[in-house]
């Protein structure tokens, strides 16, 4: 999380104590990630893909 985070692919919301909030949208994201990255896009091409 993050290192996609780092990368600027996803945002990933935070609650009032810092902690990381994921959200569905977030959630999905994460899981479209995981899926172009196993079909072996690089992280340039996975930053033009959207939810």
């Amino acid at each position: 999380m993050r290192y996609y985070e780092s990368q600027e692919l996803i945002k990933i919301p935070r609650d009032e104590s810092g902690q990381r909030f994921f959200d569905p949208k977030t959630k999905e994201r994460i899981r479209l990630l995981v899926h172009l990255r196993q079909a072996g896009l690089s992280m340039a091409e996975m930053k033009n893909c959207t939810v």
